[in-house]
């Protein structure tokens, strides 16, 4: 086992997978004259799209955990409903039916 998990919780078979949904407002293509689709996530990227903007981009009071199924797929879970990508996907792994998990999901998610 790897030296940072010497109990082995960490293995396929004992750990859940989890996304936050409705993290932010579902962000909206600005159709510009000329813009093609690297140019638009260029912007997204840098930020400068959003400077100025966060009210367009208000967070969500509605989200909460929701459990993935280890055998989704990235295009799976990018596409679920009520997931919405804030620039990068983030899958938060817990060992399943610990302190942390009860921990994380009596809490749930922080809205940035």
């Amino acid at each position: 086992p790897p030296e940072w998990d010497p109990e082995r919780r960490y293995r396929a078979d004992s750990v859940t997978i989890y996304i936050a949904t409705n993290q932010s407002k579902e962000l909206q293509k600005k159709v510009k004259k000329d813009q093609s689709d690297e140019d638009f996530l260029s912007s997204l990227l840098s930020g400068s799209d959003r400077k100025g903007a966060e009210s367009e981009y208000e967070l969500a009071s509605r989200s909460q955990w929701k459990k993935v199924s280890p055998d989704s797929t990235l295009a799976d879970i990018l596409t679920m409903e009520d997931h919405i990508v804030g620039g990068f996907p983030v899958l938060h792994i817990v060992a399943s039916n610990s302190v942390f998990e009860r921990h994380l999901l009596e809490k749930g998610p922080v809205v940035f």
